[in-house]
């Protein structure tokens, strides 16, 4: 077990879905394992591929900021310049 299975929000609820009162310890503890292999291989397995992803976006935006303007972050700017006239307005 590792920290991050253990810092995971569904990591307790893995364990109480898993678990049955019905069931033997030792088949209660194969349920429990077969299940946290799955849920580690889908959940946790995924951290890399979505770091990948949230990667390549981000260095494509970090390009296309590099080339040339963008009217977003422009908007942003105008909008923060009217925010702080507005607010010198009022003193």
């Amino acid at each position: 077990m590792s920290v991050a299975w253990l810092s995971h929000p569904s990591f307790e609820d893995q364990i109480r879905c898993s678990w049955s009162p019905l069931l033997n310890w030792n088949d209660n503890i194969s349920n429990l394992q077969m299940k946290l292999r799955i849920w580690n291989k889908e959940v946790l397995g995924n951290i890399i591929a979505r770091k990948k992803v949230l990667l390549r976006r981000l260095n494509g935006i970090t390009r296309k900021l590099a080339h040339g303007s963008n009217d977003f972050l422009e908007q942003w700017v105008e909008y923060d310049t009217d925010l702080r006239e507005e607010e010198l307005f009022w003193f």
